[in-house]
């Protein structure tokens, strides 16, 4: 007989000293008086002074029994199987299965998937309970959702035996990637939750990826997949580790489909990129991968080779059709397919196959451009090249759509509609003015900040605008540098060597900045601080005596700004005039700036859907299109916003005091299949607006890498953990089994204590 908490055992038996010691205690002398009276009561006394004392041993007797049992109860002893069995016993156990249901399991091995084992052995495991072992239950763990058992401690009854076999036959593969982690950590739990049978053997059926089992590979990792299957052994009768993987690793897959631009503008040539990787130990040759963008006709394309264990990209081109005279254009779904020939040899996977885009697209980017000396004369404005630069005239659109104001219309300009702002020679901002196009640029906004002869309160200018290094401008601003008479002036010089704004300017005889003249600029300081953190870099600088700073870049919360020490106009360059190099440059500069929104929308199978709700414009409802094309109305949730703590709070009843607007938004979890999700969100108008949303695989389940045997085992040595092949899973049936005796244990204490309280009332009677 052995025991499952011994330490319980060892206490309570020291214990019995209570009971010992409290009828020595009773038993302690006092202090003699002679009484004459009472000699006759002494004569009596020593005649049953034997049995007296034979009673209270017997007493004594009884209650350090009844102490033992009770230890031994806590305790909870038990005996093998076999012990059992000799005493007529009848053991039974819970069967634990976890399975991996991801999708590498459905990869082809000699012809047979992962998944069509795992589910013919899970049958035929309940089959053979069912003939052989009725008395156990089964209770079944998924990766795909382990939080909650498909099967919870079912009796094995010839019908029970009937219906899980057919299920089982049937199950699905989900698209979930297995985190061996929480799934082993919620078998765990569901262990320890149950303490009322210690007959338990868990199995554990997987391909045995290297993707899934990384942390095997590093030891003493207190809560990875090795170190979570030997505390399982330790708790339960058996733990069995059964791959149902192979050893065949060819597989390609479409494991990235991106654009290459930061906006996907209507009416605009998009570059995207659709990246192919051979997981196989060989190249393989002439890869057709076919791009469908929703209401277009498929664009094809082909890889030559794609090394093995190493990806290629294909370039693909997508032009947005424009909605003239609407500035809202519908969403893009797109399809990226491998185009493979049925059961080839260099693709087992075939779910990895596919990947979706949910292109968003704008009818432009939205640019203000504010005008600090503006004139009558159009061809004499500070924007006017500006504005030519970035939408030229003609029929012909550059994706980028400007808004020339003045500064007093500024003021009072909602900037949430504007991706970019140039504010192109501005004397000054009002406080209110400044700190809104902070938060705005917090958010993601990007400013462009041109100086030029307009600025004249430089004591505002920093104090307000620079702040130190804390506000939106990089620099301090000193002098105007230079000659006025344009007699002597200076070159650009790129310094920053790949930007995406100035590479095009890089290299040697490079013809786009040749002859560009500089004849005058503001002289600025770069904060020392800020450029080591790289929150602010340098991107040109001019050819002068003193390599004064041209081009200067600050990150300001998600967003950024730009700053340009000579005007956007002609007046102190002749860049706008004479060099296409202007052009370019506006043109790569505004879309730099503005907040990347191309890859909006691109989730993992089992990530959430969160759309943010603009109560101008939306009800407070929507509508979820699942890729199979059913209807989920979604309810609509108000956050309120966290409380400023360095905010005071209002008195109560305080008239001045302006609540916080809350965030509504609708979210939803119900992403369990690949394929484009349609967010359907209805306007007061009475039109509707859709936010698309693309679900696709984890990359990482295209790996069939299978991790190493040998060292899996050497990492589970010396524990109860067996690793087996599926064939041998029927061959395991845990014979280790406990059969407790606790009920008997607590009979026991039972008639103890009703024995101890029988005795102990009759012998207090008859004394």
């Amino acid at each position: 007989m052995s025991v499952t908490h011994p330490a319980l055992l060892f206490g309570g038996a020291a214990l019995v000293l209570v009971p010992i010691i409290i009828h020595l205690l009773n038993k302690r002398k006092f202090k003699i008086v002679d009484w004459a009276a009472m000699d006759f009561l002494f004569e009596a006394d020593k005649k049953n002074r034997r049995r007296v004392r034979l009673e209270d041993l017997l007493i004594l007797l009884l209650r350090v029994l009844a102490v033992l049992l009770l230890a031994a109860l806590f305790a909870r002893p038990f005996l093998s199987s076999a012990s059992a069995s000799v005493l007529g016993g009848k053991v039974g156990f819970e069967r634990i299965v976890l399975l991996d249901d991801s999708p590498s399991m459905e990869a082809r091995q000699q012809g047979l998937g992962g998944m069509q084992q795992g589910r013919r052995i899970l049958a035929d495991l309940v089959r053979e309970l069912g003939t052989h072992h009725s008395s156990d239950t089964l209770t079944v763990f998924v990766t795909s959702r382990p939080r909650s058992p498909v099967v919870r401690e079912a009796v094995l009854t010839p019908e029970t035996v009937s219906r899980l076999s057919s299920e089982f036959e049937s199950w699905p593969v989900s698209h979930r990637a297995a985190h061996y982690e929480e799934s082993l950590a919620e078998v765990e739990k569901q262990i320890s939750a149950q303490t009322t049978n210690l007959n338990r053997i868990v199995y554990v059926i997987s391909d045995l990826r290297k993707a899934d089992w990384h942390s095997a590979q590093q030891p003493g990792a207190p809560t990875g997949p090795v170190a979570l299957l030997r505390r399982l052994a330790d708790n339960t009768s058996g733990c069995y580790l059964v791959n149902v993987g192979g050893s065949q690793t060819e597989n390609l897959a479409i494991t990235s489909f991106v654009p290459l631009e930061r906006l996907l503008a209507a009416g605009q040539t998009c570059r995207f990129e659709v990246t192919v990787h051979n997981f196989g130990p060989a190249d393989v040759k002439d890869v057709t991968v076919k791009v469908a963008p929703e209401g277009s006709l498929p664009i094809e394309g082909q890889l030559e080779r794609v090394p093995a264990g190493k990806s290629a990209s294909l370039p693909v081109s997508v032009t947005f059709a424009s909605s003239e005279g609407s500035e809202a254009v519908d969403p893009v779904a797109i399809r990226a397919e491998l185009v493979l020939p049925s059961g080839s040899a260099d693709d087992r996977l075939g779910a990895d196959n596919v990947r979706y885009f949910p292109a968003r697209v704008v009818s432009g980017v939205q640019t203000l451009i504010v005008d600090g000396d503006a004139t009558a004369d159009p061809r004499r404005a500070e924007t006017f090249y500006l504005r030519r630069a970035l939408s030229p005239p003609g029929d012909s659109r550059s994706g980028i759509l400007t808004r020339v104001v003045a500064p007093a219309e500024f003021e009072t300009l909602d900037l949430d509609a504007f991706q970019v702002v140039y504010l192109a020679n501005v004397d000054r901002l009002s406080d209110t003015r400044r700190s809104t196009l902070e938060q705005w640029v917090r958010k993601g906004g990007g400013l462009v900040i041109a100086l030029g002869d307009q600025l004249a309160d430089l004591g505002w200018f920093n104090s307000k605008m620079f702040q130190g290094g804390k506000g939106l401008s990089p620099a301090e601003v000193l002098s105007i540098q230079g000659d006025e008479n344009r007699r002597k002036w200076a070159l650009f010089d790129i310094v920053s060597k790949g930007h995406e704004v100035v590479s095009i300017y890089e290299g040697e005889n490079n013809p786009f900045l040749e002859g560009v003249k500089v004849f005058r600029w503001w002289q600025c300081k770069l904060p020392d601080t800020q450029v080591q953190r790289g929150q602010t870099r340098l991107l040109a600088r001019l050819t002068d005596s003193e390599a004064s700073p041209a081009v200067i870049e600050h990150a300001f919360g998600e967003g950024r700004v730009m700053l340009l020490t000579t005007p956007v106009d002609a007046d102190w360059n002749t860049w706008p005039q004479d060099h296409h190099s202007y052009v370019l440059f506006m043109q790569f500069l505004s879309r730099y700036m503005a907040h990347s929104t191309a890859r909006a929308g691109l989730i993992e199978i089992g990530q959430p859907i969160k759309v943010e709700l603009d109560l101008v414009r939306h009800k407070v409802e929507a509508t979820l299109v699942r890729p199979s094309g059913e209807q989920i109305g979604l309810h609509p949730v108000q956050d309120q916003p966290a409380a400023d703590p360095k905010k005071e709070t209002p008195a109560k009843g305080a008239n001045d005091a302006t609540p916080a607007e809350a965030t509504w938004r609708v979210t939803t979890s119900e992403t369990d299949t690949p394929g484009i999700y349609r967010v359907n969100l209805t306007l007061h108008d009475g039109g509707s607006e859709a936010v698309l949303f693309a679900a696709n695989l984890a990359a990482e389940e295209s790996s069939l890498d299978a991790v190493d045997g040998s060292e899996l085992k050497q990492q589970l040595q010396g524990s109860r953990v067996e690793m087996i092949e599926a064939d041998a899973l029927l061959a395991v049936q845990g014979d280790d089994a406990k059969a407790e005796w606790w009920l008997f244990l607590l009979g026991g204490v039972g008639v103890v204590l009703g024995a101890e309280q029988a005795l102990a009332w009759l012998f207090g009677r008859r004394r």
